[in-house]
């Protein structure tokens, strides 16, 4: 057999059993083969039909990943109150013709806000930022977004087709992640905006004030047009939305409270817990959603310190 492929298929069952938790005897049980069985396939010593053994490990492993999938509930979007003060600093924005700037901590939500919004909106402008953004690289984004062609063009062209183009337009620009730009393109985006009057919303991080602040001299012609948003963290009544929705009647007010605590309500750890604790009492039937359970489940959960 292929090196490659038989390599491959040990990967597979290795992560397999990482997934799980499933020993190696009991999925080879599962497959119908004893466990040295399985053992000899993986250590490359098994004389016998190699092909069958892997074809039917494969096939438990694909059914076992299907029941996994279906017991772990996806949550959909909610409209939390993380997500109505970030509505709320935009709508400020669009009202008053300010400069929203939206801060708040990693993993409660903040990007899965806007891109709502924006489905909601498609006409707004939404540039989510990376490390790469330089002013052109902003400027081609939204270019691209209101239909303007960008190559070959100066970033004074392209700035001043954008401004006839968004004049009047009933747009607004959101920045999502936007502790990522380069200082200089705080500066362009301020006179995008002065210049044809469409709403800007910063969106990050805590620190992107202080690091704004901290240039207060370059940054002065923004700062001075901020209308700043502190987003709090996820109140219980939010994340008993979200735990009602993945575990119904069983979610009684302890459990909740006992998730919240340990999530410290940022929207990212209750996600994650959830997925965690439906995978413990997969892998232990016997087991009821209990503090016990939340407290086994959050093992696996990497929470940082404030």
């Amino acid at each position: 057999m292929d090196e490659d492929k038989f390599e491959q298929f040990r990967l597979e069952v290795a992560e397999f059993r990482r997934a799980t938790g499933i020993s190696q005897n009991a999925l080879a049980r599962m497959s119908n083969y004893q466990g040295s069985v399985l053992s000899q396939v993986l250590s490359g010593s098994y004389k016998g039909n190699i092909t069958d053994v892997m074809y039917a490990v494969r096939n438990v492993m694909e059914k076992e990943r299907a029941r996994y999938q279906n017991a772990v509930k996806k949550i959909p979007f909610f409209q939390t109150t993380i997500y109505e003060k970030i509505l709320n600093g935009i709508n400020f924005a669009t009202t008053y013709s300010k400069i929203a700037v939206i801060i708040g901590d990693t993993g409660i939500g903040k990007s899965a806000a806007v891109k709502e919004y924006k489905k909601d909106n498609p006409n707004c402008i939404l540039v989510e930022a990376d490390d790469t953004y330089k002013v052109k690289t902003v400027l081609k984004d939204i270019a691209k977004q209101i239909g303007l062609t960008f190559e070959r063009k100066s970033d004074d062209v392209l700035m001043a087709e954008i401004v006839e183009r968004l004049k009047d337009s009933k747009r607004e620009i959101i920045i999502d992640e936007a502790e990522r730009l380069q200082k200089k393109c705080f500066a362009v985006l301020r006179r995008l905006r002065d210049k044809s009057g469409v709403p800007l919303v910063l969106i990050g991080q805590s620190y992107l004030v202080d690091d704004l602040i901290m240039k207060r001299k370059e940054m002065e012609s923004v700062i001075s047009r901020m209308h700043l948003v502190k987003l709090a963290r996820l109140t219980q009544d939010d994340t008993e939305e979200l735990v009602k929705f993945a575990f119904s009647e069983k979610a009684t007010n302890e459990i909740v409270e006992a998730i919240h605590i340990k999530t410290k309500g940022i929207t990212q750890y209750v996600c994650d817990l959830i997925g965690l604790i439906s995978i413990t009492l997969l892998k232990n039937p016997d087991k009821e959603l209990s503090k016990a359970a939340i407290e086994i489940a959050s093992q696996g959960l990497i929470i940082l310190k404030d």
